[in-house]
């Protein structure tokens, strides 16, 4: 009697169902985009400020922005507003780490604190809309963007 063999063993079925459930883990970072668009026509040049609800449940936050506006040659500013205090505004640089065509990238800057709010702002506000983007690592317990 001959006997036949599966080319799918229970090793390479455990090896599988690990990768996807690693690459299931990696989808589920937690993020936040904030929307903005800086205008000239309405001379906006800080952005609403965001309500966050960030209880320091992290080692960091990891802040990054773009525009798709290629020719924006300015800087952007982002403060946070901690115990009902707004900080100082903090410089978000210009990421110099590749070339990208299609954008100009921002960042990244890390947030090592608990905070209720953040705000951005350029000093020349030109028709650019801008994405930024709130990186939270996958252990962040408590953390929601909160709508007024």
């Amino acid at each position: 009697m001959q006997k036949y063999y599966s080319v799918f063993t229970t090793k390479s079925f455990l090896f599988y169902l690990f990768i996807f459930f690693t690459a299931a883990n990696f989808g589920q970072q937690k993020s936040i985009e904030l929307n903005q668009q800086f205008g000239i026509n309405s001379g906006v040049s800080k952005s609403k400020a965001f309500q966050i609800d960030y209880k320091n449940t992290s080692p960091f936050i990891m802040l990054s922005a773009y525009t798709k506006d290629v020719v924006f040659d300015d800087v952007i500013y982002y403060r946070l507003m901690a115990n009902e205090t707004w900080e100082d505004w903090r410089l978000l640089e210009d990421s110099h780490d590749s070339e990208i065509y299609d954008r100009v990238v921002f960042g990244p800057a890390y947030i090592e604190q608990a905070f209720e709010e953040i705000q951005f702002k350029t000093k020349n506000p030109s028709n650019s809309s801008f994405v930024f983007r709130l990186f939270f690592p996958k252990f962040t317990k408590s953390i929601s963007e909160k709508k007024k």
